[in-house]
């Protein structure tokens, strides 16, 4: 991909990503519905931003750790998110002991490279990764994690009526776009050694800022309709700059 298109999209990705969730937790920073939403977007954001370190070629170090961790906040923001829509309520211990298996991965397996070993770039400026012993087991359990959250979805949404059952619709299909993007591209090819499609994952993210801002201006997703209209319009003038400068 061109450097500078390149450059445009991680812009309007981190951009709109880090808008949404900032507005979500202004909103209203109590409610564990905006703080689970705003940690899937802001590992969006991190993800984006480690997939932006490595179509710049920094080191290893740097753009594998941000993006692994951006995955798994998606993870746990996501199943988090479908313990407490649409009712917001949940126990402490309960949010304690699903965030012990993403604790432990963040702690134990990413910062030792027990996902990916190493990397390096082809001619062609292509990731070469060398997959490590636990991105199988990872795959499995991002999978599961996925699925589980998706389980909870549907439950709910067999429930719903009226609004909320639209805003789910919405959410659930966005959902589904990214994560299915991020766990082929990001997760499954890279296990067969095909890395250089990894970007079109986060890049799928711009259909869900589409989808969720029109589940939030349309059926008032969050109660933030009227904030989010107006950071709309700041990101397109803003995009419109950035895409000039570039």
């Amino acid at each position: 991909m061109d450097i500078a298109l390149a450059n445009i999209l991680f812009f309007i990705i981190i951009v709109a990503n880090l808008s949404i969730g900032i507005l979500v937790l202004v909103k209203n920073s109590r409610s564990i519905i905006n703080r689970s939403f705003a940690v899937f977007l802001f590992g969006v954001v991190l993800m984006a931003f480690g997939f932006f370190l490595l179509s710049r070629q920094y080191p290893f170090a740097y753009f594998d750790k941000t993006i692994h961790y951006g995955g798994l906040l998606i993870l746990f923001g996501l199943f988090l998110f479908s313990q407490v829509f649409p009712e917001g309520r949940i126990s402490r211990r309960k949010i304690f002991l699903i965030s012990i298996p993403y604790l432990l991965i963040g702690i134990g397996v990413i910062p030792f490279n027990l996902l990916i070993r190493e990397a390096s770039f082809d001619a062609s400026g292509n990731i070469v990764p060398v997959n490590g012993p636990l991105l199988f087991p990872y795959m499995i359990f991002a999978a599961l994690s996925i699925l589980l959250s998706f389980f909870f979805f549907i439950l709910t949404y067999r429930k719903e009526v009226g609004r909320k059952k639209a805003q789910m619709e919405y959410l659930f299909t966005g959902f589904g776009i990214l994560l299915g993007s991020l766990f082929i591209f990001d997760l499954v090819l890279p296990l067969l050694g095909i890395a250089y499609l990894s970007v079109i994952g986060i890049l799928s993210s711009v259909v869900f800022v589409w989808l969720t801002a029109t589940a939030i201006i349309k059926h008032q997703l969050l109660d933030i309709r009227i904030v989010i209209q107006r950071g709309l319009i700041y990101l397109v003038l803003l995009g419109i700059i950035a895409v000039i400068y570039i």
